[in-house]
């Protein structure tokens, strides 16, 4: 081998050995640019947080963060440092949206003493240990929709015979204290019969129907239920925007999201307080909402309740996670909305300050009245 040829191998191989290492690291690792947009990604990147290269690459690293304040944390410290080798605590998001804890450590990359990027290496903790992925967590968390899809279809099963002897009982009695007690009866059953079909809408059984909804209309029919659910120590304020564009979504599924965030929000009342639902027209900023550009109608629902600390809000939709004491919440509510809102093309997104309130948002994409 001549000596050209020998030096221009030596040049290669570092490039050729990094691009090895990188791509059978186990450690998760993302590449970022100087405004830490994200450039690359290598397999077990792609594993941990579940995004392909091409649907991560360009958007901003914080979209791999779950609270802000993490997030800040951790660029403060990159900040005061050019070279943050020590691994720091923070917690990550899925792109399926769910959170799990993680260690983070960058480096900065240069050439010619200028900052050109950075490499992110990220490792899941489970138990306070590090890990290099999640596999196990996703088989559980498979295992866990499947079971509850098979829970919902027998439960709903049982329902439906309690509900059918409910009412065939109803028929043959007269007596007016019975009737009532077989009424609450055949209600309890429908209220776990909405309880089953947001248990399939959350494991992604159930089959949406999407209609077109007229928004203004559909809150005027709610507005009642809405009154009897909040009870009289909570003022309802409802707000439609002029001329406000229709959806298209499962109408069903769309009143049960709303009175989910109804009833979340008086629970967040204990002491009374004012509730706006309200509905206005919104252009899509992809880098906020992270959906397609385009024109979506925003529901928000607010409240003057006791609010949700950064680090509960950034979980609040994490399927069966819950605040309230046992017996009183499932943790599916708003992990049914957010499902909701994903099958209609949409999302669903929380803005709580302790002692301040919540308002939690669902963004539905837009049909135009004058469309047939």
């Amino acid at each position: 081998m001549s000596d050209k040829r020998k030096s221009v191998s030596s040049a290669l191989a570092p490039a050729a050995l990094w691009a090895s290492a990188f791509a059978s690291s186990a450690d998760a690792i993302v590449l970022t640019n100087p405004a830490r947009r994200i450039l690359s990604l290598n397999p077990a990147a792609e594993l941990l947080f579940g995004y392909s290269a091409v649907e991560i690459g360009g958007r901003p690293v914080r979209d791999l963060y779950g609270p802000e304040e993490d997030f800040i944390r951790i660029r403060d410290a990159l900040l005061s440092s050019d070279v943050t080798r020590t691994a720091l605590p923070a917690t990550m998001r899925h792109a399926s949206a769910s959170l799990f804890d993680a260690s983070v450590a960058i480096v900065a990359i240069r050439q010619d003493k200028e900052i050109i990027g950075f490499s992110e290496t990220f490792r899941a903790v489970t138990n306070g240990r590090a890990s290099t992925s999640e596999p196990l967590e996703a088989e559980m968390l498979s295992r866990s929709l499947r079971l509850a899809r098979g829970v919902a279809h027998d439960f709903n099963n049982l329902l439906a015979i309690i509900t059918g002897n409910v009412q065939l009982a109803d028929a043959k009695i007269s007596d007016r204290a019975v009737k009532r007690y077989l009424k609450e009866a055949e209600q309890a059953c429908a209220m776990g019969a909405r309880l089953t079909q947001r248990l399939m809408t959350f494991a992604k059984d159930r089959r949406l129907a999407p209609t077109r909804i007229d928004v203004s209309t559909l809150f005027a029919e709610q507005q009642t239920l809405w009154l009897r659910a909040l009870g009289q120590d909570i003022a309802l304020a409802v707000e439609c925007a002029d001329n406000l564009n229709h959806v298209q979504a499962d109408r069903s599924e769309f009143e049960n999201a709303i009175l989910n965030l109804v009833i979340n929000a008086k629970d967040a009342m204990p002491n009374g307080g004012r509730l706006v639902v309200a509905a206005t027209d919104v252009t899509n900023d992809a880098d906020a909402l992270k959906l397609s550009p385009g024109n979506y109608v925003r529901i928000a629902v607010s409240d003057t309740g006791i609010g949700m600390t950064s680090r509960v809000c950034a979980r609040a939709f994490d399927p069966f996670f819950t605040t309230k004491a046992p017996g009183r919440g499932t943790g599916l509510g708003l992990a049914s909305v957010l499902g909701f809102a994903h099958q209609s093309n949409g999302t669903a997104a929380i803005l709580s300050t302790p002692g301040q309130g919540t308002t939690v948002s669902i963004y539905l994409p837009a049909v135009s009245q004058s469309d047939t």
